[in-house]
């Protein structure tokens, strides 16, 4: 099919876009690693790459036409504009793409949960997939090396190999972690708060790291490079893996920039290209067991939360398992101020032991489920609603005034009179009903003896008919009798 003139110019449009940005992006980058590149000598720190590797991992679409048109002049344009002859620049920058396209093409069978770092056996697997990009990058380099740097084929391949894999090492975790910004996010309060929660629960680890590289510097020689691995475990343990890699990233930028540039004292490197890549690798190694804590860290606290989440929900329901909403209920009566108001709601659907002995169990779970997710759907976030058991559930809502409670207990019999349950084939849809009972307590009083009240005023309400409302501090609405003064 022979696309549009309107589709071929938007087709363009899209890759003239990327390429641009990427062509920005890539070239920005270059131009912060010449300038760590000593005389002589390949970048101390080159994140161009890695960049782009992350950007078309977490971004597939920018990993087309426009993209690599873009990586490639802006891989050209930096070394071009900063004296580097045109036969070097390009064999240069065939190098940087070698690297980035063998990388993205294995990346690309990897689940979204490896991409992401999201299992601790991913961690590894970058780590194949980032020596294989710089094997690729040494394949090429080597051919140009020796011609620019005098160093003999086996130093230039081992130089070539562990700069890249350092490099990427060093900044993949980073953008593979990072999480999706949202415009919430962006908020200054949400920010604020963030960074307030951070400062709270991780200044341990954080001042251990930031004491770790002076120390590195005051006392010198290669153990040193060493120091901020165990600040690096703490911190692990303590942020998220995107936190951690940040800090990781920061701290083996450091470390690479100051053995390449000789900055460490005592460490005995003397312009040794081998001593130089042996200890840029070392670092970099030793730093992948930060990120692998972290992974393991945040499986582990995800698996808590599941687990966690199963125990305090009904699996059928979604809604809150008795013990849970008693314990935190019992939690939200301890915190209530002087004078907060509380309304505990006791709710039972009408008729349901004929809904589960007419049409079978199956539909009665349909009828649960239907039901707890109508009344959830219309709680505030900080409201408790939990199943207590068979068909009689429980809301708890802190700082609910007697008027607000007897709205939303209205609004929850409205809303459960329109849902339908579907039943066999032939049958007409199930219309539910519910009959609520409100108690409205004040501090001073306990979760029991509202639960009580509330569950009193619920039979009132069966009581007077069902599909009603019935509370202790409002007038109580009856809807069966306002339907009959309407007829």
């Amino acid at each position: 099919m022979t696309p549009t003139p309107a589709a071929a110019n938007r087709y363009a449009l899209t890759v003239a876009r990327d390429a641009l940005c990427v062509m920005l992006l890539v070239y920005l980058l270059c131009i912060a690693g010449i300038l760590t590149r000593p005389l002589g000598l390949l970048a101390a720190f080159w994140p161009a790459n890695a960049v782009l590797l992350g950007l078309f991992v977490r971004r597939p679409r920018l990993a087309g036409p426009g993209g690599w048109l873009g990586a490639t002049l802006g891989y050209l344009a930096a070394d071009l504009l900063t004296g580097t002859p045109l036969w070097p620049a390009l064999w240069l920058n065939a190098t940087n793409l070698a690297s980035v396209g063998v990388s993205y093409l294995l990346f690309r069978p990897l689940s979204y949960d490896d991409r992401r770092l999201r299992r601790p056996q991913a961690v590894m697997l970058v780590f194949w997939i980032c020596a294989a990009g710089a094997g690729a990058a040494a394949l090429v380099g080597t051919l140009l090396a020796p011609a620019l740097a005098g160093l003999d084929f086996a130093t230039s391949a081992l130089s070539w190999f562990t700069g890249e894999l350092t490099n990427n090492l060093v900044m993949l975790p980073v953008l593979l972690t990072a999480p999706t910004l949202t415009l919430r996010a962006l908020r200054p309060r949400q920010s604020l708060l963030r960074l307030q929660q951070i400062v709270r629960s991780a200044s341990g680890p954080a001042l251990t790291l930031a004491a770790s590289v002076p120390a590195t510097l005051l006392i010198g020689g290669p153990g040193a490079l060493a120091f901020p691995i165990p600040a690096l475990l703490w911190c692990a343990l303590s942020f998220s893996p995107f936190t951690t890699a940040v800090l990781t990233a920061l701290v083996n930028a450091w470390q690479m920039i100051a053995v390449t540039l000789d900055l460490l004292p005592n460490l005995v490197v003397e312009g040794s290209p081998q001593a130089i890549i042996s200890m840029r690798l070392g670092v970099t190694l030793l730093a992948l067991g930060p990120i692998t804590a972290a992974s393991i860290s945040t499986t582990r606290r995800e698996t808590l939360r599941i687990l966690g989440h199963q125990l305090n929900h009904d699996s059928l329901t979604g809604a809150l398992t008795r013990g849970a909403l008693l314990k935190q209920g019992a939690a939200a009566f301890t915190q209530l101020e002087p004078q907060q108001p509380v309304a505990v709601l006791m709710l039972d659907i009408d008729h349901f032991k004929r809904i589960n002995d007419h049409y079978g169990h199956a539909t009665g779970d349909h009828t649960l489920a239907v039901f707890a997710a109508t009344i959830a759907a219309n709680l505030r976030a900080n409201d408790l609603f939990g199943r207590l058991g068979g068909e009689e559930f429980a809301i708890i809502m802190p700082d609910t005034t007697p008027a607000r409670a007897q709205e939303v207990a209205e609004r929850l019999r409205a809303q459960t009179e329109q849902a339908h349950v579907q039943v066999a084939e032939g049958h007409a849809p199930l219309q539910l009903t519910v009959s609520i009972g409100v108690a409205h307590q004040t501090p001073g009083h306990t979760l029991p003896q509202a639960l009580a009240l509330a569950d009193k005023l619920l039979y009132e309400a069966k009581a007077a008919g069902r599909n009603c409302v019935r509370s202790n501090a409002a007038p109580t609405t009856d809807h069966n009798q306002m339907e009959l003064a309407q007829m």
